[in-house]
């Protein structure tokens, strides 16, 4: 009788069993329906079968909507001013200047030269002596003197850089202001001649207009720099003017 009665509740609680079943799928999406009818009733072990049709569900997922937060740029204000960069003054990037004048020992410029001497030494050679004063230029420097006969447009001095070219050190070097001076800058007048030009040749030079550049050479830093006067010639030996009268009608 006990067997009997517990057989009965079985069938009972397998028939509650039957009938429709959710399934929920996904956490914001719609949910789909499996539906089974369960085979059997009464006290026999139903089987419940059925067909879940459909793929596995897809919600739609909600969107979270935010914003990121933005933050505030702060507006600065850029300083303008004008500032100055020092150089050297023996920088490459400095120009070399240069004043030529004429003088051996005393040095004339153009506001106070009015001519420039083509000088006849001992050894029968002819020259002239330029002079100059430089800046932005080291101490020891390199210097050419040319000399051209401006109206036949001839150089007699200078046309060679590596024999006529001379190294000196500058005088009263200011190594501050990086300045100095030079008296004496020679130009030997010997570009077109074996030696010299004959002093025929030179008498005929008398009173035309001479053209002396000095170009100073920094090897140091790899610059040029050069100035040019131009003045009438007037002849001179060791003991004063030179005597042309012999070529001379």
């Amino acid at each position: 009788m006990h067997q009997t009665l517990f057989v009965g509740a079985l069938a009972l609680a397998l028939s509650a069993c039957g009938g429709t079943k959710s399934t929920e799928t996904g956490d914001t999406g719609s949910d789909t329906t499996a539906t089974g009818t369960p085979a059997g009733t009464g006290t026999g072990a139903g089987t419940t079968s059925g067909t879940a049709t459909g793929s596995t569900p897809t919600g739609t997922g909600g969107t979270a909507t935010g914003s990121t937060p933005t933050g505030t740029t702060g507006t600065g204000t850029t300083g303008t001013g004008t500032g100055t960069t020092s150089l050297e003054c023996t920088d490459p990037r400095v120009p070399l200047e240069v004043t030529v004048g004429v003088g051996e020992f005393d040095c004339a410029f153009a506001d106070s030269a009015t001519e420039v001497v083509l000088f006849n030494g001992p050894q029968g050679g002819w020259h002239v002596d330029a002079c100059f004063t430089a800046e932005n230029v080291p101490e020891a420097v390199f210097f050419t003197t040319k000399v051209t006969l401006i109206d036949d447009g001839i150089q007699i001095a200078g046309s060679d850089e590596y024999a006529d070219r001379v190294g000196v050190a500058l005088v009263d070097y200011d190594e501050t202001a990086c300045t100095g001076h030079f008296e004496g800058a020679r130009g030997l007048i010997n570009d077109q001649w074996v030696a010299w030009p004959t002093e025929e040749e030179v008498c005929a030079w008398e009173g035309l207009m001479i053209r002396i550049e000095v170009e100073l050479h920094d090897f140091e830093n790899d610059r040029r720099g050069s100035d040019v006067i131009e003045l009438p010639a007037v002849l001179e030996g060791a003991d004063g003017p030179f005597d042309c009268s012999d070529f001379t009608g």
